[in-house]
């Protein structure tokens, strides 16, 4: 599977961190992602110190993604969008070499953290949407990685729990199998249920471990929690045929070469 990058908040990092797996829209579909290998950035002028992100040894800075101190400090006095806008995407075309440099050394099966400071469900605009924008727009780099955004509410914020047939358990990957929740990185557009009934659910190798029985919403203020049913009963058939003593067979040694 392609590297995956996921714009979001430290703190919001952090926690997806601390559940080792989570859910996200990808090149595969609807895709269980374990948290195998990760690596964490920091795009914002400063970040919270590593005592405070409890999940996060280590952190790297990408100082050619961060803006100038007086442009935040600027916009957090007058509010205006259009002028951060115009100044940060500026930054993004001086630094398009160091951009595309960066996404060109991304290794496969690997989790990047792009991180900031600004929870958009509080604050509507964050500077790593501009990013995200730039990236799946751009025609040089956006086949390089599933780009992810979240909003970067911290726990409980945007997620999805993914509740396993109990008459299964066991049938299936053990690790999957005693899941209780995970969180949910993909952008979720308002109305836009990604989550439909009978879509096949993924692991990162691209085999499918069940499908989406039903779907459940739940608005919590401005966020929204959902809740899905994962029916792995066909897996669990597959696999059962797959244990059964497998058939003799004859196989003639002519001609073979050793």
């Amino acid at each position: 599977m392609k590297p995956l990058v996921i714009f979001t908040t430290f703190f919001d990092a952090n926690w997806i961190i601390g559940q080792n797996k989570f859910v996200a829209d990808t090149s595969l579909g609807i895709t269980l992602v374990k948290l195998s290998k990760y690596k964490v950035f920091s795009i914002a002028c400063r970040h919270p110190s590593l005592s405070k992100l409890h999940n996060i040894k280590h952190m790297e800075l990408l100082s050619f993604l961060a803006p100038e101190y007086k442009w935040v400090h600027d916009y957090h006095i007058d509010n205006d969008w259009e002028r951060y806008t115009k100044r940060y995407i500026s930054q993004l075309r001086r630094v398009k070499k160091q951009v595309v440099e960066f996404l060109d050394n991304l290794q496969d099966d690997v989790v990047y953290f792009l991180c900031c400071w600004e929870d958009t469900t509080k604050q509507p605009h964050c500077h790593r949407q501009l990013v995200f924008d730039a990236c799946i727009g751009s025609a040089t780099v956006a086949d390089k990685a599933c780009y992810i955004y979240r909003d970067g509410a911290q726990a409980p914020g945007k997620r999805s729990s993914v509740h396993l047939s109990e008459s299964i358990w066991g049938a299936i990957d053990q690790e999957i199998a005693n899941m209780k929740a995970v969180a949910q990185v993909q952008y979720m557009v308002p109305g836009d249920n990604i989550y439909k009934e009978g879509l096949p659910v993924h692991d990162q190798d691209g085999r499918i471990i069940g499908e989406i029985a039903s779907t459940q919403f739940e608005k919590v203020r401005n966020r929204t929690l959902v809740t899905i049913q994962l029916d792995q009963s066909k897996e669990a058939k597959k696999i059962a045929e797959q244990l059964k003593e497998p058939k003799h067979v004859s196989i003639s040694t002519k001609g073979l070469w050793f």
